[in-house]
């Protein structure tokens, strides 16, 4: 899987998914085999993280409770 600097590097084409809990998906994500390129961060009164699963599924998930 690549690992990406910028993020114009990031692919076109992924999902948007609100979560209750970012960082308890995050480790969800993590045991699943998925790749974290960056994230957690605040972003627009939230907390987002771009997260890649094997087989190149990438999905940018946000918690609308920044800072939990």
């Amino acid at each position: 899987m690549p690992s990406w600097r910028r993020e114009g590097d990031l692919p076109a084409a992924r999902a948007l998914q609100q979560v209750d809990d970012l960082t308890a998906t995050l480790a969800w994500t993590r045991a699943a085999g998925a790749q974290v390129p960056w994230g957690p961060r605040p972003s627009g009164g939230r907390d987002s993280a771009l997260v890649q699963f094997p087989g190149g599924y990438v999905a940018e998930l946000h918690d609308p409770r920044p800072g939990r």
